[in-house]
């Protein structure tokens, strides 16, 4: 169904995030604080939600800022 394939590839993509080395923090309090929230409306397993999600995630890490995505089941 739809919605399993839907599922399987957020699966995927938190996985490959999660995969991802931590950004160093400063300090003890900045390593929990969310310095980005990214909306990522998605209406099925596109594979561009992937590569944005890969290429988005790497510049946060990049730039030091500790981020999240929300992924929006949007259709």
């Amino acid at each position: 169904p739809r919605h399993h394939r839907e599922r399987s590839a957020v699966s995927q993509i938190l996985a490959a995030e999660a995969a991802s080395p931590p950004i160093p923090a400063p300090a003890a309090a900045a390593a929990t604080a969310i310095d980005v929230s990214v909306v990522v409306p998605i209406d099925n397993a596109d594979p561009d939600v992937e590569v944005l999600v890969r290429a988005l995630g790497a510049e946060l890490r990049t730039a030091g800022r500790a981020h999240e995505f929300v992924f929006v089941l949007d259709g």
